[in-house]
């Protein structure tokens, strides 16, 4: 299978190729051109390699095509209208592209020279260096092609033409060596290393979850070197004791495919555990940082599960996000606390065009796997794009969830409140009780309280409330040692509109005595008072 090279099509349209109907013709600049043939090289020796290596130190592209035996190198066959002439144009890997060239490009002084053992050497550990840092590299090479070749391409019939290694072409109708004829005498041009970064508004995305209280954390697949690239663009810390492999490393043992000798000051120096046993471990007898990282490589569908029942287990609360059709998502949206699923199938699948009969998907096949696929996890966002939403779904959540704690802590302060106004009636020092009507302590119990509480539970919080770091849910938080101040806090506010009233109550009854009954209060109060001073004399 041929790869797709979409990175080529936006370099050539930052060069300034335009493929909208001009001057030159219905496609653009690229009217001038006319594509003859297409031959597609593969190595057996870099099909081995492929075969063996293991998925934790794949790139980006190399993982998206784990399942398709791709090319190792295209060559296109161009005619060019303008002057009537044949040239060839390759892509691919370098160390395949390389054997097809006897010569090179000097773009410092636009000379040709010839391309010494070398220099493949230094341009394949350079591809090597760019590949270990995530990046994907296409080497391209360039030649004119003689008139005496029209002749050659001319009879080639068919677009799928492959040539492996030195084996006799897949095509009958040229010979094997008149292939490799056509392809080889190029001029090796240079590398283009390119990768898939991040959307632009994934950093930004991640500051505002750390702002929020909300600790994002990254889950790979793939080893530290790969990785790192990525995660610094997303702008996660990648320094020491900021990465954790998954897989375990046993004592003693090497691993190649984690390459700890490339980069060791991320893997060996910092002193982190491998795996997570080790992970259990470290936080059992030494500290919490494995809790602390942003960053999890070498993880697998088991292991990410794994940690997700680590973090439960520590009193953290966590929201998964992932892609919704991916198997291995679903047992992490399962054990997750919170689950959001993303699906971006319709971005991806290509559908059946209208009045064509073919085997494309339609867009009810792909709604019916979507809807089936999702069953695990809780809220469901379509599209990419949708991942704007994740913020302001944690936002009404916290919201939501302050409001309805503030609705039933007004319920029961105002319960309790009742009832310790209930109990101090009868303990008055006037001489009549206090009277609380039946039908109004129905009233407020059962249909004012509620009623309050019922629209304080749908207030919508302030602007400034993602700023506000909520505290961890921890069993301590809720016990009677480390909820002290909540319950004095609870029970201060249910007292005073307790005790209140009942003082208001004997100031008012001692001002309406004295000013309606002052009889009354001569005989008793003041009286009293003489007997008292004449005590005290003797």
């Amino acid at each position: 299978v041929e790869r797709e090279r979409n990175q080529l099509r936006l370099l050539s349209q930052c060069i300034g190729f335009d493929t909208a109907p001009n001057e030159s013709g219905s496609r653009g600049d690229l009217s001038c051109f006319v594509e003859r043939l297409r031959l597609h090289i593969i190595s057996s020796n870099l099909l081995r390699e492929r075969m063996q290596l293991d998925s934790h130190a794949m790139g980006l592209e190399e993982f998206r095509n784990w399942s398709l035996l791709y090319t190792d190198a295209d060559v296109v066959f161009v005619k060019d209208k303008r002057s009537g002439g044949d040239l060839i144009l390759s892509c691919g890997d370098s160390r395949v592209v390389t054997k097809l060239c006897p010569d090179c490009f000097q773009g410092e002084n636009s000379t040709i020279s010839p391309l010494t053992a070398g220099d493949r050497k230094v341009i394949n550990n350079t591809q090597k260096e760019w590949m270990l840092s995530d990046l994907d590299v296409q080497a391209f090479s360039y030649a004119p092609l003689p008139y005496t070749a029209d002749q050659k391409i001319g009879s080639a019939k068919g677009k799928g033409i492959y040539l492996l290694d030195n084996a006799p072409a897949s095509n009958p109708h040229i010979p094997s060596h008149d292939y490799w004829g056509l392809v080889k005498h190029q001029i090796f041009l240079g590398l283009l290393g390119s990768s898939v970064g991040p959307r632009k508004e994934i950093e930004p995305f991640i500051h505002s979850c750390n702002d929020a209280g909300v600790r994002f954390v990254y889950f790979s697949p793939r080893n530290m070197r790969r990785t790192k690239e990525l995660a610094s663009q997303m702008g996660l810390d990648v320094a020491w004791n900021c990465c954790i492999s998954l897989r375990p490393l046993e004592e003693g043992a090497d691993d190649n495919f984690r390459m700890t000798s490339n980069y060791a000051d991320w893997d060996v120096n910092a002193k982190l555990p491998h795996g997570v046993e080790d992970v259990k471990r470290h936080l059992e007898e030494v500290d919490n940082v494995p809790l602390l990282v942003s960053l999890y490589t070498d993880v697998s569908k088991k292991t990410t599960a794994e940690m997700v029942d680590v973090f439960q287990d520590y009193n953290d609360t966590v929201l998964a996000v992932g892609l919704s059709h991916l198997p291995g998502n679903q047992k992490v949206f399962f054990g997750s606390d919170i689950a959001i699923g993303v699906d971006v199938l319709s971005e991806e699948v290509s559908f059946a065009e209208e009045g064509k009969d073919c085997d494309t998907l339609m867009p009810s096949e792909v709604a019916f796997v979507s809807s089936i696929s999702t069953w695990s996890s809780s809220i469901n966002l379509v599209g990419s794009q949708a991942m704007y939403h994740i913020l302001e779904i944690i936002r009404i959540g916290r919201s939501s969830l302050e409001a309805a704690v503030t609705s039933v802590g007004f319920f029961f302060t105002g319960c309790l409140s009742y009832c310790i106004f209930a109990v101090l009636c009868p303990c008055t020092v006037a001489t009549s009780v206090p009277i609380i009507p039946p039908l109004g302590s129905f009233l407020y119990n059962q249909v004012i309280l509620p009623m309050i509480g019922l629209s304080l539970a749908f207030t919508d919080g302030s602007n400034e409330f993602m700023s506000r770091v909520p505290s961890k849910n921890e069993s301590f938080r809720y016990s009677w040692r480390g909820s002290r101040r909540i319950y004095f806090n609870g029970l201060l506010r249910a007292f005073l509109p307790a005790v209140v009233p009942h003082f208001l109550y004997l100031i008012a009854l001692g001002e309406l005595m004295w000013k309606f009954d002052p009889q009354f209060v001569a005989e008793k109060c003041l009286l009293s008072s003489n007997d008292s001073e004449q005590v005290a004399r003797r």
